[in-house]
């Protein structure tokens, strides 16, 4: 409806442009055509109508509390420095591994540490600013999924080698023996490695965190524009 288009874009007029403008503007726009319908729908006449949509939405803060106007590019590469020293963490975590001969683990975790080091470092290299919005509510549903995802991965993972280590009696007429210390640190590490990718869903969650540190300041854009 023409209307409300020109009243969307009316709200938006001294925001600075960004990438994602066209999809926040188009997100409050069918929003408000659905409530405009509705209203049609229970007999409210169409002028009524239009101006108690309007009056809904008297500005967009509310919109700007779930999108928010971010430094993109410091935003990402933040979160890639602290994927970075997480990923390191990991293949420090793994090193103990040797004492058991587990050179596989050391090698495959210091080459994602490597891949995500330089992959900060190629973002270190990009000048261009970049400023846009993020949905706020997206990224925390984002870091909750990664976190049950994993623990669901996790759980199944635990749930095989279980299955495996202490059922070889049955399937493999072969009984775990625990003879010394030796024997049960090889046992833990079956359960420990998996579980230092804890590391990949707590790297996501710091992404939603980093991105109330590099929050723009709209009134300050909006000066710099006029």
């Amino acid at each position: 409806m023409k209307q409300i288009r020109n009243y969307v874009d009316s709200l938006f007029e001294k925001m600075p442009k960004t990438r994602n403008e066209i999809e926040v503007k188009d997100e409050l726009y069918h929003g408000l055509v659905g409530e405009y319908d509705d209203l049609l729908i229970k007999g409210v006449g169409e002028s009524e109508a239009l101006k108690i949509v309007e009056e809904s939405v008297p500005s967009i803060d509310g919109v700007l509390e779930e999108n928010q106007l971010t430094n993109i590019r410091e935003y990402r590469l933040d979160g890639r420095k602290r994927m970075t020293l997480y990923s390191v963490l990991a293949w420090l975590f793994t090193c103990p591994l040797l004492i058991l001969g587990n050179r596989v683990s050391v090698i495959v975790a210091f080459m994602i540490a490597c891949g995500c080091g330089g992959s900060y470092f190629i973002a270190r290299r990009q000048t261009r600013v970049h400023i846009d919005y993020l949905n706020l509510p997206s990224l925390k549903r984002r870091s909750q999924v990664a976190f049950i995802v994993w623990g669901i991965w996790y759980l199944t993972i635990t749930a095989i080698i279980t299955g495996i280590l202490f059922g070889s009696n049955i399937w493999f007429a072969k009984p775990v023996v625990i003879k010394g210390a030796y024997e049960l640190i090889s046992l833990i590490a079956y359960y420990y490695i998996p579980l230092l990718t804890v590391f990949i869903p707590i790297s996501i969650k710091h992404f939603e965190r980093c991105a109330q540190d590099h929050k723009m300041k709209n009134e300050r854009l909006i000066g710099s524009k006029n």
